[in-house]
């Protein structure tokens, strides 16, 4: 039935996500540990800054993800491939780059707010920490 193989598919596509996450964890935790020391105590940290890395990967028979390459300065321009392909790059870029402006609006406010002296101990940090969760809408914390 079409319930049967839609249900296979996303469990598929969930096992298939997370083996990838495991991958991108040990490449990135590799490459931390050693510019940095344990990177456990990273885990500590809020979304007080961030990176932006564009990962290009294949995928095997078996859907087994390789990484090819890590770009450390991925591009999320949606119009310099020519007007066919500005559509689909916004299609596929522009959800990202809103959530980038969101979180940033949020950060900057969060920052006023604290120069300011308006926040007031772990409770504000709580809620500033929630707003910048639902600013980043299907982002998936790697470290």
């Amino acid at each position: 039935s079409s319930s049967s193989s839609s249900s296979m598919l996303q469990s598929d596509s969930s096992s298939v996500r997370t083996h990838m996450l495991d991958v991108i964890r040990e490449t990135f935790g590799q490459a931390l540990h050693a510019s940095f020391g344990d990177p456990a105590r990273l885990t500590q940290r809020g979304f007080g800054c961030f990176d932006l890395f564009g990962l290009d990967v294949m995928f095997g028979e078996g859907l087994e993800p390789f990484v090819l390459e890590v770009n450390a300065g991925p591009n999320i321009a949606v119009d310099d491939r020519g007007e066919e392909s500005s559509s689909l790059l916004a299609s596929l870029k522009g959800p990202l780059l809103q959530q980038l402006a969101k979180w940033a609006a949020v950060r900057v406010a969060r920052n006023r707010a604290t120069e300011a002296g308006i926040t007031s101990g772990n409770s504000d940090k709580g809620e500033w920490d929630v707003k910048e969760r639902e600013a980043l809408q299907n982002w998936t914390r790697v470290l």
